[in-house]
Order: structure tokens, then C-alpha cells, then sequence
């Protein structure tokens, strides 16, 4: 993984605007869960096309894995917007749901 990002970080030297080395490079800083990096290089593909599901389905797994909710069901629902038979999105809102349904009863539970 580390070969990996070394090479989409020179690419990005050479274009600071490549699109596919700013999402490999965010989808590589997520799975090493560095969140914080892997929306800065998400946000900045997603400022260069704002219609690519790939991008917004990627910053919806980032939010939910941060707990923030609102942000993850914003991306998820442009992706379906986008393309609503993806059912990989359909099972992503799912999943969201799921959790903040979670989140819910727990709160119930402890107070």
C-alpha cells in the first residue's frame, strides 16, 4: 500500500489535478483510517467533478465512519440521485440508517 501511494503522490506532482490520484490517494488514506487525510484528497476530486458517485459514495463511507450522519446521507443521496440502481448505494443508505438507529437506542438506554 505504501508502493501505492508513493506513486499517485508523485503523479499528483506532476498534476496537482489528477482525479484518479486524489481518489486512490483518499480511498488508501481511508483504509489506513487517516480520515482527516483521506477527505482532503476526496474533497479536492470532488471540487474537480461534483457528479462522480465513486467520489461522493467514498466521502459518504468517510463520514459515516466519522459519525456524522448528515454529511454521509447527503453524498449517499446524490449518489442515488445520480444513479439509483447502484445497489451498492441503496445498501450504503442501509447501513447509515442501521447505525444512526444504533445510535438512537443507545442514548434511550442510558438515560
Amino acid at each position: 500500500m505504501n508502493e501505492a501511494m508513493k506513486a499517485y503522490k508523485q503523479a499528483l506532482t506532476l498534476d496537482e489535478n489528477n482525479i484518479i490520484s486524489l481518489q486512490c490517494i483518499g480511498w488508501l488514506s481511508f483504509q489506513l483510517e487517516k480520515l482527516k487525510d483521506a477527505l482532503t484528497y476526496i474533497n479536492k476530486a470532488n471540487l474537480i467533478n461534483e457528479d462522480d458517485t465513486d467520489i461522493l459514495y467514498m466521502k459518504a463511507r468517510c463520514y459515516l465512519k466519522q459519525k456524522q450522519y448528515s454529511h454521509s446521507y447527503d453524498c449517499l443521496n446524490k449518489c442515488l440521485t445520480l444513479d439509483g440502481e447502484n445497489s451498492t448505494f441503496w445498501c450504503s443508505l442501509g447501513i447509515l440508517f442501521a447505525e444512526m438507529n444504533q445510535v438512537l437506542r443507545d442514548s434511550h438506554f442510558l438515560n
